[in-house]
């Protein structure tokens, strides 16, 4: 065994080797000549390791010699060399520290520990300059945009919420989304909620990342987005807003025009400055200029690579106990291969992968890694495109709503479990669970003959509308002509076959799953008829215009249906009445009657009416909405019982080493 060994050596076969020499070690553990056989295989492997620097590898094979021969030279010599090493490396750690260099302190003491983990003494130093700078290293398996997709992605959003903090926040949500704020300490509505007093934060906690704001700032701040000559301009806080005044630094008093049913929703923005461009007059200062955000969590820093590296809007200061520290920089790596990310959060090499597969799920939860799920799921659906000619006959819609069969594609595609455990059929833009949900509205049905039906006759219509056209052109050519014309035997003889239903343009929404979930759809929705063109909006360049594009596929996560209705299905966020022009007048009514809504039970009905009118109209194609979770390693703490977002608090969250 021992010249086979040698053999499969010579040959490149080292692990086989290896495993010949264990069996070796079982059958006569005496052996003379094993400990120097294994020496020599192991040494050059160990050097090759350690001159990688992969030196977790080079651990495995020191590991793998000791658990034969504990006191094997070979392993001894490397452990020494690596432990020096990783001393060298802690004292570099520790000088940096000592000149404030907290980024610079923490990567080496982490280098020092991937070297070789550290004991005792050594221990608690390490332990201590790895708490001043804790960085959390996340995995991100997104394609890098910009994308064509032309609605807003939650990509987008993540690092929206990373660059900049509200004015409010949502902290929890089941029926409700209840909301924080890190800048009031107190909002009190007074006359019947037309007029509320803020009062402002006079100091923060250590671990706050934004700075505090005085009354000035946010009268600024909302006066820019009721100004319809700014490019913040909000036409909805706009109509609400009627007087603003700043009563003490930290005092301010806004008066409503009406009253708003949830201030914190109609609030969640970050403050922002005037920015005037160089060379501009003071006296010209209340006009142009740009709007810079005062407010931000985390600042991005260079990009390398697939690598991008946030920092805390303001540092922690100096002088406080370790355990006292929270989290200073975020690393996002950008992984092309998800199974490879997986690997690299198995073997350590992150800490986060804020968004799982729902197939991925069940074998994590019953893994040792703390697994978060998302407070709200996360709905699927079909936007319409507003501007659009081709869909605004609604037999089209609904014809593409029951093509669609729901369960299957769930089951099967979407979870790839029979059970469904983690998602559902539904039934609204929205979850549920929420107050805005219809009970007694089902998910649309599956049912192709019936889709067909609607298909043809959504064509038909086009076709009598081409028919009546002609009828009418003939009439008055014959009454020119001074001609008799029978317009009964016109239509009979006329053949109008050649009007077909137009040519839909389908755009899907980045990532592995609506990819899927789309081609399915897409051979029910050709079984029956539709010639419909499937384009992936994960290709690169600026976002579709109207003219481009008739549908799209969209997940949304919709904390306050009764103000965010309205820019899904406009796929906007001006508040542009013309951006409505799919829909009737009495659609587009109480969709600004959402704003006027006298009370909480007034506005729930009013988004009951709207749930089973989109229903029967398919204003917008609900599919499911799917669970959604995250899974950190276990020492990573801080984090809330349930997430509202990727970050949500990442401010407070810790790193243990």
């Amino acid at each position: 065994m021992l010249s086979e060994a040698a053999t499969r050596a010579a040959a490149g076969e080292i692990y086989a080797a290896l495993a010949l020499l264990d069996q070796v070690f079982q059958r006569n553990p005496q052996s003379a000549e094993l400990p120097t056989r294994l020496g020599e295989l192991v040494r050059p492997m160990i050097s090759d390791a350690v001159g990688r620097e992969d030196f977790r590898k080079a651990r495995y094979l020191i590991d793998r010699v000791k658990r034969l021969f504990p006191q094997h030279e070979v392993a001894a010599a490397a452990q020494s060399e690596l432990q020096t090493l990783s001393q060298n490396l802690l004292d570099k750690a520790a000088a940096s520290g000592q000149q404030k260099l907290h980024a610079e302190t923490a990567a080496l003491a982490r280098r020092a520990e991937a070297v070789w983990p550290t004991t005792g003494n050594g221990r608690a130093a390490f332990t201590q300059l790895f708490a001043r700078h804790q960085v959390l290293r996340v995995g991100i398996n997104d394609p890098q945009g910009p994308f064509i997709h032309p609605a807003p992605l939650e990509s987008d959003e993540r690092l929206q919420e990373l660059a900049q903090v509200s004015l409010f926040e949502p902290s929890s949500a089941d029926e409700l989304t209840y909301f924080r704020s890190g800048f009031f300490e107190v909002w009190d509505p007074s006359d019947l909620g037309r007029e509320v007093v803020f009062t402002l934060r006079e100091t923060k906690p250590s671990w706050q990342t934004q700075p505090l704001l005085t009354a000035n700032q946010v009268a600024e701040s909302i006066a820019q987005r009721i100004d319809i000559a700014h490019p913040l301009y909000s036409s909805r806080l706009a109509s609400f807003v009627s007087e603003i005044s700043v009563r003490s630094p930290s005092q301010l008093r806004i008066r409503f025009s009406r009253v708003p049913l949830s201030i914190e929703s109609l609030l969640r923005f970050p403050a922002t400055r005037r920015v005037q461009p160089a060379g501009e007059q003071a006296a010209d200062a209340s006009a142009g200029g740009t709007s810079a955000v005062i407010a931000t969590r985390f600042q991005q820093q260079a990009v390398s690579g697939n690598s991008t590296s946030w920092l805390r809007g303001v540092p922690e200061p100096d002088g406080l106990d370790s355990g006292k520290y929270h989290i200073a920089e975020i690393q996002e790596q950008r992984f092309d291969d998800r199974n490879r990310m997986i690997q690299a959060f198995n073997r350590g090499d992150i800490d986060y992968i804020p968004k799982l597969l729902p197939w991925e799920v069940d074998a994590f939860l019953a893994s040792d890694f703390q697994v978060k799920k998302y407070s709200l799921p996360m709905t699927h659906v079909l936007i319409f495109n507003p501007r659009s000619e081709r869909i605004t006959n609604a037999q089209t819609r609904r014809a593409l709503s029951f093509a669609i069969n729901r369960e299957g594609i769930l089951r099967s595609t979407i979870l790839r479990d029979e059970s469904m455990k983690h998602g559902r059929p539904t039934s609204a833009a929205w979850h549920l669970r929420s107050y805005a949900t219809e009970p007694r509205e089902p998910a649309p049905r599956f049912n192709l003959r019936l889709a067909y039906a609607l298909r043809f006759a959504a064509e038909q219509q086009l076709r009598i509308a081409e028919l009546m056209k002609l009828t009418e052109a003939a009439k008055e050519k014959a009454r020119v002509d001074k001609i008799n014309f029978d317009p009964e035997q016109f239509r009979k003889n006329t053949k109008v076959d050649y009007v077909k239903l137009p040519r839909l343009r389908f755009v899907v929404e980045p990532g592995e799953v609506p990819k899927a979930a789309a081609e399915r759809m897409l051979s029910y929705w050709t079984k029956i008829g539709f010639e419909i063109d499937l384009m992936q909006g994960d290709q690169p360049g600026k976002p579709l215009a109207d003219s481009d594009w008739d549908f799209c596929y969209r997940e949304v996560r919709m904390e306050e249906p009764l103000l965010e209705l309205w820019p899904v299905l406009a796929n906007d966020t001006t508040f542009d009445m013309s951006r409505l022009g799919l829909y009737p007048d009495w659609m587009r009514q109480e969709l600004v009657g959402l704003d006027y809504a006298s009370s909480f039970l007034d506005a729930q009905e009013k988004l009951f009416t709207i749930h089973r009118h989109i229903a029967a109209q398919a204003f917008l194609i609900p599919l499911w909405e799917v669970d959604e979770y995250a899974v950190m390693r276990k020492n990573v703490s801080g984090t809330p019982a349930q997430l509202m977002s990727a970050y949500h608090n990442a401010e407070r969250w810790m790193i243990k080493p």
